[in-house]
C-alpha cells in the first residue's frame, strides 16, 4: 500500500511511504546527494512499559540485542563490522520509545539492513553477554547519578502520581537486575521482546542514493520476519499528576552553579495532534 506525502518545493529527495508483507510501515528516501546510507528503526516501547518487578528492562533489552543473534551469533559482531568499515551504529531507550540507528557506506547498505533485521527479530540472549551488559548499564548509572539534570528528573519522578510509570526508576542498574535469577531475567527479556518488538509497534526509515524501486524490492523483504502478532499494546490509564500534585513550588539544590525557573503545565494526552504539534506554539 502506498501513502501520499507532502513534499517541500525545493526538496531534491524522493519519498515513498509503504508497508512490507509483515505490516511494518516504512519510509523510503532516495537522496542522490547522500554520501552515506542510513537506517532508523523505532519501537513503541520504553521504560514506561517496564514490568514493575524489573525496572530498566527495556534498557537492558536494547543493550542485549547487540549480544548476538541467530544469523550473527558472536557478541558485538554486527557493530564491530559496521564500525570497522567506516560506519556507525547506536541505540537508545526513552520513556515510550526505543530506537536503533545505522550509518554506513553505500556498498554495505543491503548487508546492514539484513544485520539490523536479524538482531531485532532473532536475539539469542546469551547469559555471559547479559552479565556484561548489566555491568555496562551499572557503569552508566554510577557515572550519571550525580548529574544535575538526572537529579532534577528524579525529583519530578518522586513528586508525580506514583501509579504512573514515569514515577518508576527507568535506567536500571546492577541491583535491579540481580534481584532476579539469570533464568528469570532471560524469560522477562524474551517476554518483553515478544510483546513489543512486533510490526504494529515499529516504524522504519531508510535513506540512500539507491533508487526507490530498488530499495523497496531489495530491502523490505529483509524485515518480513518481524512478527505481526496483533497483540494489543497495554495502555497507560493513570494520570501523570493528580489534583493534589498541582500548584506546588519545589526547590532543588544542584551540585553545580545553576539558577533556573521551570514552570510545568499538566496537559491531557496530545498524541492525536502530533502532526500539527500545537504545544510547540505554546512553548515558543
Amino acid at each position: 500500500k502506498a501513502y501520499s506525502l507532502i513534499k517541500a518545493k525545493y526538496d531534491h529527495r524522493q519519498y515513498r511511504m509503504t508497508k512490507n508483507l509483515s505490516g511494518l510501515k516504512v519510509l523510503l528516501v532516495h537522496d542522490p546527494k547522500a554520501s552515506h546510507s542510513a537506517i532508523a528503526l523505532s519501537v513503541a516501547a520504553g521504560h514506561f512499559q517496564d514490568p514493575k518487578e524489573c525496572p530498566g528492562l527495556a534498557h537492558l533489552l536494547e543493550h542485549c540485542l547487540f549480544s548476538g543473534c541467530k544469523a550473527y551469533p558472536e557478541e558485538n559482531q554486527i557493530n564491530h563490522y559496521i564500525e570497522s568499515n567506516g560506519g556507525q551504529i547506536n541505540a537508545w531507550t526513552a520513556a515510550e520509545m526505543s530506537g536503533f540507528n545505522i550509518e554506513c557506506a553505500h556498498k554495505d547498505f543491503i548487508l546492514c539492513n539484513n544485520m539490523l533485521a536479524s538482531m531485532i527479530t532473532e536475539p539469542l540472549f546469551p547469559k555471559a553477554s547479559i552479565n556484561k551488559e548489566i555491568q555496562a548499564i551499572e557503569a552508566e548509572f554510577q557515572y550519571k547519578k550525580h548529574e544535575d539534570q538526572r537529579r532534577i528528573q528524579e525529583v519530578d519522578k518522586e513528586t508525580c502520581n506514583p501509579l504512573h510509570p514515569f514515577s518508576r526508576f527507568s535506567s536500571g542498574n546492577k541491583a535491579c537486575y540481580q534481584s532476579h535469577t539469570e533464568e528469570q531475567l532471560i524469560e522477562q527479556l524474551r517476554n518483553f521482546h515478544t510483546t513489543y518488538y512486533q510490526a504494529a509497534a515499529m516504524r522504519l526509515c531508510i535513506v540512500s542514493c539507491m533508487g526507490i524501486d530498488q530499495m523497496e524490492q531489495a530491502l523490505l523483504p529483509l524485515y518480513e520476519n518481524i512478527p505481526n502478532t496483533d497483540i494489543p499494546l497495554p495502555a497507560i490509564s493513570a494520570p501523570l499528576f493528580e489534583p493534589a500534585h498541582s500548584g506546588k513550588f519545589i526547590e532543588v539544590k544542584p551540585y553545580k552553579e545553576i539558577r533556573s525557573l521551570v514552570i510545568s503545565f499538566s496537559l491531557p494526552d496530545i498524541h492525536q495532534w502530533y502532526r500539527t504539534k500545537p504545544e510547540s506554539v505554546i512553548s515558543a
